[in-house]
């Protein structure tokens, strides 16, 4: 009896927890808030980029910035409802 209360619990959080995706219409398991997503990326580009040599200039980071920013007019043409603007978009080519 408890391990059918228990099991029903379980499927409830889970369930509570499903999101639609925007753009997608699919549902997905959301286990982090945006704030916390924003936070483990901050946390994630600091890491790969702590002892990692920037490239600034030439042809290759311009490529790179270039293709970031056409993904960033993409998102937010695409995904009105899920502003892009709301995230701190950084391109940087790691040599």
């Amino acid at each position: 009896m408890i391990r059918h209360l228990l099991y029903l619990v379980l499927v409830g959080l889970l369930l509570s927890a499903c999101q639609r995706v925007v753009g997608t219409g699919r549902s997905q398991l959301n286990i982090l808030s945006h704030s916390q997503e924003q936070s483990l990326g901050q946390e994630a580009f600091e890491m790969a980029t702590a002892d990692a040599t920037i490239v600034h200039d030439g042809v290759d980071a311009d490529l790179v910035r270039q293709v970031g920013e056409r993904i960033l007019r993409s998102a937010r043409r695409l995904y009105p409802s899920n502003p892009a603007d709301r995230y701190d978009w950084t391109f940087v080519l790691i040599e």
